[in-house]
């Protein structure tokens, strides 16, 4: 019987899975990575944030980032890596390179989400003195899943100053199977019905 683990769970540096701090002096990955002898099929991701002003498209978040600033200057990068770091492939590419995947887009903006993302819902503020902006990109909606195995990583990876935003999660959503050559060949059969 083939009965693989769904997942939801939030990427973290290690320490802290709300990414609300300065991270401007050096690069940090928030991750989740599969388990040593498990596969993973990753459906999609729910991008969260929570800001003090309202979110437009042309800010980040609601444009209320430390050191003033309402850009992004590094921006976000998306992508898969190896167990040792190494990019395998970036999610949202620059291909001027003409090598898809093999160049970075770096989210700076709001509107850089919505263009991953079909989904995305503002929930203005309520009394609660916040406005709350969900995204959810669905990877299986642009042909299948992404699928890791290996100890793979799905990384988050900023380099910017958050300090002023109140919230900011990625939660990541699939399933997870134990790694064989019959439950892959399972799991495989199951993602393209």
């Amino acid at each position: 019987m083939f009965s693989p683990i769904y997942i939801s769970t939030e990427l973290n540096d290690g320490v802290t899975s709300n990414i609300i701090d300065d991270y401007s002096s050096t690069p940090v990955d928030f991750i989740y990575q599969v388990p040593s002898g498990k596969i993973a099929a990753l459906t999609r991701v729910i991008i969260r944030m929570a800001d003090s002003t309202s979110l437009d498209p042309d800010v980040y978040a609601g444009g209320s980032l430390g050191g003033g600033v309402d850009v992004l200057t590094n921006g976000i990068t998306v992508s898969v890596k190896r167990s040792d770091d190494s990019v395998i492939q970036y999610l949202h590419s620059n291909t001027v390179s003409n090598v898809v995947g093999a160049a970075p887009e770096p989210i700076k903006i709001n509107a850089d989400w919505a263009s991953l993302c079909y989904d995305f819902n503002i929930v203005p503020d309520t009394g609660n003195q916040q406005d709350i902006g969900l995204f959810r990109w669905t990877f299986a909606r642009a042909g299948m899943p992404l699928i890791l195995s290996n100890q793979e990583k799905f990384c988050i990876t900023v380099n910017d100053n958050f300090t002023g935003i109140i919230e900011q999660t990625f939660t990541l959503q699939g399933l997870e199977a134990p790694e064989s050559s019959h439950n892959i060949e399972l799991f495989m059969r199951e993602l393209s019905t």
